[in-house]
């Protein structure tokens, strides 16, 4: 889902790309458990948000210059770099 996303916006840079991506798929191993299948009724719609904002999140910090960048361990200590 991330890849096919991803070919639909259109990047200067490639490695921008492989960031926006990394960045979504962190989004979708942070919050696939916060599906509720009860209360949602498609869970691709739900995934594909996730993995837009997540892209999103990547791009706007790029945008920005953000002189200091974070990265989050897979134990969720947060580590600026």
């Amino acid at each position: 889902m991330i890849d096919n996303i991803s070919s639909k916006k259109m990047y200067n840079d490639e490695n921008l790309r492989e960031d926006c991506k990394a960045g979504a798929m962190m989004d979708v191993l942070l919050y696939w458990r916060s599906f509720n299948p009860e209360k949602y009724d498609n869970p691709f719609a739900y995934f594909t948000s996730i993995i837009i904002n997540g892209m999103t999140k990547v791009f706007n910090a790029y945008m920005k210059g953000a002189k200091s960048y974070e990265t989050i361990s897979l134990d969720n200590n947060i580590h600026s770099l």
